[in-house]
């Protein structure tokens, strides 16, 4: 297959939320394995979608001036009505759509990418080996980090020699992640009986090396579409991904964090409230019964391990056995709840 252009775009408005993307995730997109080792005769494009106010916050700093210097650089203005939704789920979709079909004028794969994701090193090594192989949707679960103190280990162990990048190896990533979890993916964690439980994404934490996760919702980071314009009606995560690829077989879920490893940075005042959380996974069963569409029911069917220091063990194969049996109970409710209510 040919490979197509990638659209890396990023839609970001807000001082923290701009900052947070010159910092950490425009940095790390310029480790040496990522957007530098592109083609830059190949058609790639960084599009960002943003406002006036923000705009001017770019173009001064050293890392948008980096990024010039390696990939073709669109800031496009976020109109105003569309700002005016005030709901920042709502805006980023408008964005994505727009961005999606300047993509697909140009034949492009998009890669929708957050302004507060941290991304290792080699990533677009693995989104190109990926795309070559013929994967057109490749989706990647990632963990959710406190900002302040993550970013502070960034710049202080892990500058490039620029001057100006993050370089951090998936391992490296997985290793930060794992002393340094936010509060809300704690509230994944399978076994936290004092805290609620948010089940889009159920974790087995295996000590300090890492998690096995059960995943209904997964990003898709990068969508090469066979369905042009492709509609949806919430977020990227939700329904586009299909729409766009109705062949599961043009699929690709990252099982393995060191194949592409990524976390989204959050101030510590972010909180949710979930599930209170009931015996033999029943409120699970509940909300998936309701919440879950058919591919998400799929994708809780992987196992994907996320690791510091290779996956491999005792501990380990306890943790997947563990995450086999509450899916199979989970499952079976769903089941049941459904025949109950036919």
């Amino acid at each position: 297959m040919r490979l197509p252009p990638i659209h890396v775009n990023t839609p970001v408005w807000g001082t923290a939320y701009t900052q947070c993307f010159l910092d950490i995730a425009l940095a790390s997109l310029l480790a040496p394995s990522n957007l530098p080792s592109l083609n830059r005769d190949g058609g790639h494009v960084l599009h960002v979608m943003t406002t006036d106010a923000d705009r001017e916050m770019i173009e001064q700093s050293t890392t948008w001036r980096h990024a010039q210097e390696v990939i073709d650089c669109r800031i496009e203005v976020i109109a105003a009505n569309v700002l005016r939704i005030q709901q920042p789920h709502l805006t980023m979709s408008a964005c994505h759509r727009k961005a999606i079909a300047f993509a697909d004028r140009c034949g492009a794969a998009i890669m929708l990418y957050n302004p507060d994701i941290v991304l290792a090193d080699g990533a677009m090594h693995t989104l190109v080996r990926l795309l070559a192989e013929g994967k057109r949707a490749i989706q990647v679960v990632g963990l959710r980090l406190p900002k302040e103190e993550v970013t502070a280990l960034l710049h202080q162990n892990h500058r490039g020699a620029d001057g100006t990048s993050i370089v951090v190896s998936p391992r490296e990533l997985m290793a930060i992640a794992m002393t340094n979890l936010h509060p809300l993916t704690m509230m994944h964690h399978y076994d936290a009986p004092n805290l609620d439980l948010m089940p889009q994404e159920i974790f087995w934490r295996v000590a300090n090396e890492g998690l096995v996760a059960r995943c209904f919702h997964i990003h898709p980071i990068l969508v090469y579409p066979r369905v042009l314009n492709a509609p949806f009606t919430t977020t990227v995560d939700d329904d586009y991904l299909r729409a766009a690829c109705p062949d599961p077989a043009d699929e690709y879920v990252i099982a393995d964090s060191d194949l592409l490893c990524l976390c989204e940075l959050s101030g510590l005042h972010r909180s949710l409230i979930g599930l209170r959380r009931s015996e033999n996974d029943v409120d699970i069963a509940r909300w998936a019964a309701v919440h879950a569409r058919p591919h998400h029911f799929e994708h809780f069917c992987r196992r994907i391990l996320l690791h510091s220091n290779g996956a491999k063990g005792a501990e380990w194969d306890a943790a997947c056995a563990r995450s086999d049996a509450a899916v199979a109970r989970i499952l079976k409710h769903v089941v049941e709840l459904r025949a109950g209510s036919a």
